[in-house]
C-alpha cells in the first residue's frame, strides 16, 4: 500500500470500504495527493474541508452555475453532527450555530394534535452538557455558505458537469462540460463522488440505475417565522396514519415546515391531485387534519413549495461484504 496508482486503481475498480480507503490515504504521503470532489453540496464541501485539513490538495467541482441562497430548505444537525464538523475544522460549529438556531423544546403528538406522545430524545436543553453540542437547525443554503467560506478562493469550480472518468497516469482523469459549451478535464490521485442520489460518478462506476422509490412524498418550504405558528426555539412533529407534519424554528426570521405522506395514506384520503388547480390547494385539503400544518400551508407561496419523492439507494458492498 502507499503507491498512488494503487489508490486510484482500487477506487476505480473495487470501490473500497471507508476503512480501507482511510488506510490507503494514511499510507500515502498526503502532500503528494490531489483530490477532486464531485458535488458542491454539504457532503462535498465538508469532505473537501476535511481532506485539506490533512494536507490533501482537494478541490470541488459543482454542476450548478452558482451557490444559490434559495437552494434546499431546512435541516437539523444533532450533537453528533456538530461534533463531526468540529472534528473536521475546529471552530466550524460556532459558525453553523450563528447561521441557525438551537432547539430548546420538542413537541411530539398524534397527527390530530390531541394526544401528546413521548419524546424519545428527551429534553434537548441537556444536549450541550450531555453530548457537548446542542441540537441545531439551519437553512440548507446557509450551511452550504458556511462550509464554502472555509475553503480558499478558487477551490470551488462551478458550472462543471461531470461527463466521464477514466484511469490515467497512475491516477484518474475527470472530464467536465460547461452549460454554455466547452469541455475541460483535470487529473487527480483521488476522486470522491458527493454528487447526490443521482450521482453521475456512481452511474459510471456502478451503473445501478435510478434510486429506489420509498413509496412516499414530502413537501417542504421555509416561510417567515411567527411565534403564533410555533414557539421560539421549538420543533413540533405530528404523526399518524401515514402522514407526518413537522415544523421547526430555523433562525430569527425563518420557519421550516414539511408535510409527508405515504402512497397508501394518499390513496385512502380519496383526494386526486389532478382535481386541484394548484399543489398548495391540494396540500391544504390533504393535510388540513394534521396538527399545525394548515396555518403554515396557507401562508406559503405556491412557488416556494418544494416537492420530492422520497428515495434511497441500496448500499454498495465490496467483495468482502463491507459497505463501500
Amino acid at each position: 500500500v502507499g503507491a498512488r496508482s494503487e489508490v486510484a486503481g482500487l477506487l476505480m475498480k473495487d470501490l473500497p470500504s471507508p476503512s480501507l480507503l482511510l488506510l490507503l490515504l494514511l499510507a500515502t504521503p498526503a502532500a503528494a495527493l490531489r483530490a477532486g470532489v464531485i458535488g458542491g453540496g454539504l457532503g462535498g464541501l465538508a469532505c473537501c474541508n476535511a481532506l485539506r485539513k490533512v494536507g490533501i490538495e482537494a478541490e470541488v467541482f459543482e454542476r450548478a452555475p452558482k451557490l444559490s441562497p434559495q437552494a434546499g430548505t431546512g435541516l437539523t444537525l444533532w450533537p453528533n453532527g456538530l461534533s463531526a464538523l468540529e472534528a473536521i475544522d475546529p471552530g466550524l460549529s460556532a459558525h453553523v450555530l450563528r447561521a441557525g438556531s438551537t432547539t430548546q423544546h420538542i413537541e411530539v403528538t398524534s397527527a390530530d394534535g390531541l394526544t401528546k406522545l413521548p419524546n424519545p430524545t428527551g429534553d434537548p436543553r441537556r444536549f450541550p452538557s450531555t453530548y457537548g453540542h446542542p441540537m441545531a437547525n439551519v437553512r440548507w443554503s446557509k450551511l452550504q455558505k458556511v462550509l464554502a467560506a472555509r475553503l480558499p478562493e478558487g477551490i470551488i469550480h462551478l458550472d462543471r458537469q461531470l461527463t466521464k472518468v477514466e484511469p490515467a497516469g497512475g491516477g484518474v482523469t475527470a472530464h467536465f462540460e460547461r452549460s454554455e459549451g466547452g469541455a475541460e478535464s483535470a487529473h487527480f490521485d483521488l476522486l470522491v463522488g458527493a454528487d447526490g442520489i443521482n450521482s453521475a460518478l456512481r452511474q459510471q462506476l456502478v451503473g445501478d440505475g435510478a434510486p429506489r422509490d420509498a413509496g412516499r412524498t414530502i413537501w417542504r418550504s421555509i416561510i417567515p417565522y411567527e411565534e403564533r405558528l410555533l414557539q421560539a426555539g421549538s420543533c413540533s412533529m405530528s404523526a399518524g396514519a401515514g402522514k407526518v407534519g413537522f415544523l421547526t424554528h430555523l433562525s430569527e426570521g425563518e420557519l421550516y415546515w414539511s408535510a409527508f405522506a405515504t402512497d397508501e395514506a394518499i390513496a385512502k384520503s380519496g383526494l386526486v391531485r389532478g382535481d386541484f388547480s394548484s399543489v398548495k390547494e391540494y396540500l391544504v385539503a390533504q393535510f388540513s387534519d394534521v396538527y399545525k400544518l394548515l396555518p403554515v400551508l396557507e401562508r406559503t407561496p405556491e412557488e416556494a413549495i418544494l416537492e420530492r419523492r422520497v428515495a434511497d439507494r441500496v448500499p454498495l458492498v465490496d467483495g468482502s461484504g463491507k459497505v463501500a
